[in-house]
């Protein structure tokens, strides 16, 4: 569904005189404004070091926290990486929404594992194509020359309630690695949480 450019929000479009007019899907007029990330953290979540050590502070509680703002400007602060992802308490909270984010330095990290101790690769999208309802894709790791590729039906993604849009909209993927499969998790925009997809590794 298609966003508005001031404020993000949902819109429909509606022809009126033979001309497209935008009406917001949930009511009300349009604020004008849409909130941009924040500029003093520049890499969010789009780096490894943003993965292994806390790259912000929290406005509200000033504890030191994973952050991540969206392109529509919606804002998750999590306290701990890892499946199941915990959402800081302050996330919700009118002050952490708009409040000035502080970045923190990333320094001293070491591989990404989640609580079970496995290793997990941060990796991020690099095309995505979809021929006759196959989704084409190529992975990268953050700063790295690594890849994989990843082949799935629209139809099996879709059983796994994820579209194409969400693959494109999520800053990165962490990544569990099997015999025969791929574990991604990733920040799901549309879904304002943590989603995770299983994708078969293609064979060589």
């Amino acid at each position: 569904m298609p966003s508005c450019y001031n404020c993000g929000g949902r819109i429909e479009f509606r022809y009126q005189g033979g001309r497209p007019i935008p009406i917001h899907v949930d009511g009300g007029w349009c604020s004008g404004y849409r909130s941009s990330p924040d500029p003093a953290v520049v890499r969010q979540f789009n780096s490894v070091a943003s993965y292994v050590n806390p790259n912000a502070e929290c406005p509200v509680c000033h504890n030191r926290v994973f952050f991540y703002q969206s392109p529509h400007g919606g804002r998750v602060f999590f306290d701990n990486l890892g499946w199941p992802w915990p959402k800081h308490a302050c996330t919700d909270k009118q002050q952490a929404q708009t409040g000035s984010i502080k970045a923190t330095s990333q320094s001293n990290h070491s591989p990404f594992r989640n609580r079970q101790g496995e290793s997990l690769d941060i990796y991020r999208l690099e095309t995505l194509q979809v021929q006759d309802g196959t989704i084409l894709m190529v992975f990268r790791t953050m700063g790295g020359d690594r890849k994989f590729n990843a082949t799935i039906t629209a139809l099996d993604l879709a059983d796994q309630g994820v579209s194409p849009d969400d693959l494109r909209l999520a800053p990165s993927f962490a990544v569990r690695k099997y015999p025969s499969y791929r574990l991604l998790e990733f920040i799901s925009d549309r879904k304002k949480r943590i989603d995770l997809i299983r994708l078969p590794k293609v064979q060589a």
